[in-house]
């Protein structure tokens, strides 16, 4: 293989080593003749789902919600470790609900961060879906309500199609200077939907 083995900190920053061999981590030997220098970086033994909706199987539940929403998200957690996947990135739902999945057992989850609920404006996402806002509002006032702690990202749809107009932007650059400088107040990260070359 490329990679022989890996060379990372622990908690505590002391050095320690891992060889991989046959794809599994394992005691290093003499036989690891090449390094792979990871201080500064992360090593992470599955994939990540950088863009993940637990609260729907697709656009249409995740539109119109499910009935069984708390068991469907611990179902789809499931999924995804029985996938491989490790670390997920929740980009938001309809309302606060996906933040639940943080409170599943960690045996029973991927690692995750998550944003709480999806902000647009009005007729600038799917109908009913998320929180709609006044671009011109002071986001100080409804940031911490769409995503409160343990939200740590924020979730917005920069811009959408508009029938015969195409996408077209939601926010201007004022505003989402605002938004993003009132989340990092908050500790947030902002993520953004986005197609329009403007936004």
């Amino acid at each position: 293989p490329l990679m022989r083995g890996v060379r990372l900190r622990d908690l505590d920053g002391r050095l320690f080593e891992l060889a991989v061999a046959q794809g599994r981590l394992v005691e290093p030997s003499e036989h690891v003749e090449e390094w792979l220098d990871l201080r500064h970086g992360y090593a992470l033994p599955g994939l990540v789902d950088a863009h993940s909706h637990l609260t729907g199987a697709d656009v249409e539940t995740m539109v119109e919600g499910l009935p069984d929403v708390e068991d469907a998200i611990a179902r789809h957690a499931r999924l995804h470790l029985e996938g491989g996947v490790l670390a997920i990135a929740d980009k938001g739902a309809r309302d606060l609900t996906g933040l639940s999945a943080l409170t599943l057992p960690v045996t029973a989850r991927p690692e995750m961060t998550a944003a709480g609920t999806v902000v647009s404006v009005e007729e600038g996402y799917y109908e009913g879906f998320g929180r709609v806002v006044d671009p011109g509002s002071d986001p100080a006032s409804w940031i911490p309500e769409v995503s409160p702690a343990p939200a740590r990202w924020l979730k917005l749809i920069g811009d959408w199609p508009r029938k015969g107009r195409g996408a077209l932007p939601n926010f201007d650059l004022p505003a989402l200077e605002a938004i993003v400088e009132a989340a990092h107040a908050l500790d947030l990260r902002v993520a953004i939907h986005t197609a329009a070359p403007e936004t």
